[in-house]
């Protein structure tokens, strides 16, 4: 579900997408899933709850090419984790990811309706994915009471590098900044120093590798997304 970011410090940033998500669908809004219905129940009730242009589409069997083209007008993309808990959670992400070209906002299953991010977790490894990612979550950043950096990026003294603690700073976030001694954290080390610090979303560069060695040998990436219990910000 693309959905506008909104820029600056946030309004009450997340309520109206996670309360979208969250309801369970009525009859009008099952009605909405039928083959001719224009969605008219589900635009209502987003207006309902405070978003401004909500717009409906249904994909065809060309769901990944139609989900790049209404990519196009959005600046992140917001899933929840499956509610079924023998589905598999990251089935189909990768391709998600990849085709957006977006920053991909998961949300836990349940997800409280009001709840916002209080307390987020930046993963840092000094990578590309790291570095969009964390620009991504700005808006989220400045919201927060709590920014915490999770610092495990290889020095480099001789090369010049982007400061992440000093880019926040410049937007008057305050950074709590932990190093990693160890280096980069897999998934599991990842999720429990988030959950130290009480963290309730975790911001990460995706996909450090490509997909298929992330499939074929595990990831940090996939780790993280097959258990986690808090929101995750994710950008490749």
């Amino acid at each position: 579900m693309p959905h506008d970011f909104l820029h600056g410090r946030t309004r009450g940033p997340e309520p109206t997408v996670m309360a979208l998500l969250a309801t369970p669908p009525g009859q009008q809004r099952e009605e909405d899933l039928s083959e001719g219905h224009t969605g008219d129940a589900f635009c209502k009730e987003a207006r309902r709850m405070g978003v401004g242009d909500a717009q409906w589409a249904v994909l065809g069997s060309d769901y990944l090419g139609g989900f790049k083209r209404l990519c196009s007008w959005h600046d992140l993309v917001v899933v929840q984790r499956p509610a079924d808990e023998d589905a598999n959670p990251i089935a189909g992400f990768d391709a998600l990811m990849m085709g957006s070209g977006l920053p991909v906002l998961v949300l836990p299953t349940p997800c409280a309706p009001g709840a916002t991010h209080e307390c987020i977790a930046l993963a840092w490894d000094g990578s590309p994915p790291a570095t969009r990612a964390l620009r991504a979550a700005l808006p989220f950043a400045i919201a927060a009471r709590q920014v915490c950096l999770l610092d495990g990026s290889p020095a480099h003294p001789h090369q010049p590098a982007f400061d992440p603690v000093a880019f926040l700073g410049r937007y008057g976030v305050t950074v709590v900044h932990k190093h990693v001694a160890t280096g980069p954290l897999d998934g599991t080390q990842l999720l429990s120093r988030a959950h130290r610090i009480h963290a309730d979303l975790l911001v990460m560069g995706a996909y450090g590798h490509s997909p298929l060695r992330e499939r074929v040998f595990g990831g940090t990436t996939r780790s993280v997304l097959a258990s986690a219990r808090i929101a995750v910000l994710l950008h490749h």
